[in-house]
């Protein structure tokens, strides 16, 4: 409605509350929480217009029970130090076991004349091995050539790049996206300002929604051909 009056208007999506765990020592959003709202630019600046009625008077964010946020820590634990093992996490490590081995050196004859640092970093090595695999093999699963979800996931994935390297490409040669328009609506003004190349960005555009919400499928080569023609978009001088 906003944009059929001219407002230029955007559709914003995050969450509404989170609730403190004072286990893990964190604030929990569930999914529940998920909220979507409406954003319009006013006077040179994005305000935040919720047509959603408030929540009953009295009525806040969800409570969990101590065994929901012990659970819930340990599902955080997990995910942390096994799917998200990253740098931080593995300086983390490094210092406990630096920490660990000079405790554990004390009292006890010739431990430091033990090369505890290597240990130290051939525990934390094989540690990093360990999980790097257990997360291949997490990633071969749900991106396999054999499964529906995996094709599917890769269909989706490189449709987003694909729409993605065509905004880089458009805000280079100075017809960059606004915040507040949709690929189609840009689409429609390409059509004026660039129409040489609006046929390219149509193709490209409307493969890019029927293959990431439609349910859609490239054709072999197909996102090869569509690549390029991204890569040689103004180079002929369209437009």
């Amino acid at each position: 409605m906003l944009r059929a009056v001219g407002i230029p208007s955007r559709m914003v999506t995050g969450f509404s509350s989170a609730t403190w765990n004072p286990i893990g020592g964190y604030y929990a959003v569930q999914a529940r929480s998920a909220h979507a709202w409406t954003e319009a630019l006013i006077d040179g600046r994005w305000v935040t217009l919720d047509a959603t009625p408030p929540a009953p008077e009295g009525q806040g964010a969800p409570s969990f029970s101590t065994i929901a946020m012990v659970v819930d820590a340990i599902r955080m634990r997990w995910h942390k130090h096994v799917i998200g093992y990253d740098a931080s996490t593995q300086m983390d490590m490094a210092v406990a076991f630096s920490r660990m081995w000079r405790g554990s050196s004390k009292g006890v004859p010739g431990a430091r004349d033990l090369p505890w640092r290597w240990i130290g970093l051939a525990v934390l090595l094989a540690v990093a091995g360990v999980v790097a695999w257990r997360k291949r093999r997490y990633l071969v699963a749900l991106l396999g050539s054999g499964g529906t979800t995996g094709r599917r996931a890769r269909e989706t994935i490189d449709a987003t790049r694909l729409y993605r390297r065509l905004e880089r490409r458009l805000a280079a040669i100075g017809q960059r996206r606004p915040a507040g328009l949709t690929p189609l609506e840009h689409l429609s003004v390409l059509e004026r300002t660039l129409p040489g190349a609006a046929g390219v960005v149509e193709e490209i555009t409307l493969r890019y929604n029927d293959v990431r919400f439609g349910g859609g499928r490239f054709e072999p080569g197909e996102l090869g051909r569509l690549i390029g023609k991204v890569s040689s978009l103004g180079s002929r001088g369209e437009g």
